[in-house]
Formats: C-alpha cells, structure tokens, sequence
C-alpha cells in the first residue's frame, strides 16, 4: 500500500530516516543518562507492580476482544441490535 503511494526509493529513504532518527535518539538517551549518572537498571528493579493483578487481566481480555477482528464484529452486531429501537406492531 505505501509502496504505491510513495514509490519504492521513497519508501526506503523514509524507512532508513526513522531507522536512524530511533538509533540516534536511543544513543543520545544512553548518552545523558550516563551523564547524569542515573543507574536505570537499578531503578527498574525497585519499581513495585502499579496496578492489581485483576485489573492486569481484565484489561487483557478487553484488548483482545477488541483486537481480533471477528470477536469485534459480534460485539457490534449485539451491541446494535440491542440498542435500536424495536419495530412496532
């Protein structure tokens, strides 16, 4: 789709500059970390969990739900039939 769009040098010029542009900023990150002398690991291993368990996985299943396609569109065709209105008599 976006070969046809941009052409196939166009394409690959775009896909290089974000390649590089995300290398770059990822080194320059590491960069000033280590000039500011943060210690990420250690701070990565005295984070506690955020949210319940429960919550974790509830929000798992809301995504997939809404992730795959098919579940998706039976959700929506209950959901509308459940909320037009009823044909009268």
């Amino acid at each position: 789709m976006f070969r046809r769009e941009l052409g196939s040098r166009a394409l690959l010029a775009y896909l290089t500059g974000i390649m590089i542009s995300a290398v770059a900023l990822g080194l320059g990150v590491d960069t000033l970390a280590g000039w500011w002398q943060l210690d990420i690991s250690r701070q990565v291993e005295q984070v506690q969990e955020l949210l319940p368990a429960w919550v974790e996985a509830l929000a798992l299943i809301i995504l997939i739900v809404l992730a795959v396609r098919p579940l998706r569109r039976r959700l929506s065709a209950a959901l509308s039939r459940t909320t037009s209105p009823q044909e009268l008599p």
